[in-house]
């Protein structure tokens, strides 16, 4: 079990340093972006969403 979440650290770890670089800026950059992506999806589904259903718009 230890030798597992050992390994999991070290995929983890090494997926980290590709994706960002090795720069702790570039993640709180990531991270500010994916925080405002998911609060506009949020704002998208719901509040645009039953406005275009009221207005009886097909979107399928």
């Amino acid at each position: 079990m230890v030798l597992f979440l050992n390994y999991l650290t070290n995929i983890m770890r090494r997926f980290l340093d590709v994706v960002l670089g090795k720069d702790p800026h570039r993640f709180i950059v990531v991270l500010i972006l994916s925080l405002t992506l998911g609060f506009v999806f949020n704002l998208l589904i719901r509040y645009i969403s039953p406005l275009v259903a009221s207005q009886g718009f097909n979107c399928a």
